[in-house]
């Protein structure tokens, strides 16, 4: 049975202790806030960790090392944890030695990270340029096949990517590792007249129809709401209620 997942929010935990809505896992990804947030779940719920370095970066996040991540992870009973596919790169690599470079470090994580580490496909308009290769649907094939490693498919990303590499969403979706997905992220994107990003607001109907249609074709483990907590914006009790019901309800029609 595939598990739901969301974002923490002070709006979630009020669902929950009131029972007026259930989630498998609660997502932490906020470095600055760990430790209060970790602490307002108070064990009602396992917790997704979402802080572990960048596939190809050499550090972690400020404030944290490699121990402080591994402890995290045992404390959330996390499954895994989720790399966003993006880092320091060379820009004079031609593919072939990207994807060697590339696999080494994976490699160098998979070894440091005391969970399965999965990496994520990234929004193109979110990288500099010369690292657009990384969203490359074949690139990122190759890179979980020689990785070895599982995938982590955030939906808006793919969105957002294949708009702007001039590709349908089910063209993109049908080059990546299928196969090889473990956790959905999943949102509401937006689109203005200069951009379409990532916004992590609530979903529209074009939203759920593509979730069924990835669903078809991949078996995730998890999926995750990435709606909810952000300060800046007003998080809804009544769209977290109806989004994680019609998530739900996907899924069971899938099944």
């Amino acid at each position: 049975m595939i598990q739901i997942g969301c974002n923490y929010s002070k709006e979630l935990i009020d669902l929950l202790r009131e029972e007026a809505i259930n989630v498998d896992w609660i997502k932490l990804a906020n470095e600055n806030r760990y430790n209060d947030q970790f602490k307002a779940i108070d064990g009602i719920r396992p917790i997704l960790f979402h802080l572990a370095p960048s596939a190809l970066s050499d550090s972690c996040l400020k404030g944290w090392d490699i121990k402080r991540v591994n402890q995290s992870i045992l404390e959330c009973k996390s499954p895994h944890v989720g790399a966003h596919f993006r880092g320091s790169l060379d820009i004079h690599l031609d593919r072939a030695k990207l994807k060697q470079y590339v696999v080494e470090k994976i490699d160098e994580w998979k070894k440091a990270v005391e969970c399965e580490y999965l990496i994520e496909n990234m929004a193109l308009n979110r990288l500099p340029v010369e690292q657009h290769i990384l969203t490359d649907p074949n690139f990122i094939k190759d890179i979980c096949e020689d990785s070895e490693i599982g995938l982590l498919l955030d939906l808006s990303h793919l969105k957002v990517s294949a708009y702007y590499l001039g590709m349908t969403e089910n063209e993109y979706l049908n080059h990546l590792p299928l196969e090889k997905v473990k956790e959905i992220h999943i949102n509401g994107p937006r689109k203005t007249s200069s951009e379409y990003y990532d916004a992590h607001e609530f979903m529209r109907e074009e939203d759920y129809t593509f979730l069924e249609e990835v669903l078809k074709v991949t078996q995730p483990r998890i999926i995750t709401l990435e709606y909810g907590g952000d300060e800046e914006k007003v998080t809804s009790k009544e769209a977290l209620i109806m989004q994680i019901n019609r998530i739900r309800q996907i899924i069971n029609n899938v099944l």
